[in-house]
């Protein structure tokens, strides 16, 4: 019995977008919202032609903006560790009813490490540091109010994983 196995790369360059509308209830369903926006991604998954990856992505509706760029290195000092380093900005406004309308901006960075020694264990480490702002502009019966704060976090974690399947599995174990 011959089997022939055919290999195919990934096209290096991605460009991702779509339109999105989307229709929702206010506070206590007292109105309906709909919104019309645009998302889109540009991806080079072989940057310098060193296996790296380099993505940014933006997102418009009348109430939300975001725009987020991910860079990827395969793997540390020929270590196959790989490298995450996130950087996002997202910019929401929503009518909160009697308080009025709230505007939430936050900025966020993170870098990640994941390691898979073996192909049953699998490890993750790495720090976030997010600055979420809040503001809302009252209403008749409400004064401004604004807010923010600096969340900053380490964090780990560790995957076993001896299942005889990923998606049905009937044996085996898995613990995170």
């Amino acid at each position: 019995v011959r089997a022939a196995v055919s290999v195919v790369e990934p096209r290096r360059f991605q460009f991702v977008y779509g339109l999105e509308f989307s229709n929702a209830y206010g506070p206590v369903f007292e109105n309906f919202q709909n919104a019309v926006g645009v998302a889109a991604d540009v991806r080079d998954r072989n940057l310098l032609g060193r296996g790296m990856s380099l993505s940014f992505g933006g997102r418009y509706d009348p109430n939300i903006k975001s725009v987020r760029t991910l860079f990827t290195v395969p793997s540390l000092w020929s270590r196959p560790i790989q490298t995450n380093v996130y950087a996002g900005w997202r910019d929401e406004k929503f009518d909160a009813g009697d308080v009025g309308v709230v505007e939430e901006v936050s900025r966020s960075a993170s870098i990640e490490q994941r390691w898979r020694p073996r192909a049953w264990l699998g490890m993750s480490w790495g720090y976030l540091a997010s600055n979420t702002r809040y503001s809302a502009l009252g209403s008749e019966s409400t004064s401004d109010f604004r807010s923010d704060g600096l969340l900053a976090a380490l964090y780990g974690a560790i995957v076993l994983a001896r299942r005889d399947n990923a998606l049905d599995p009937t044996r085996g174990w898995f613990h995170a």
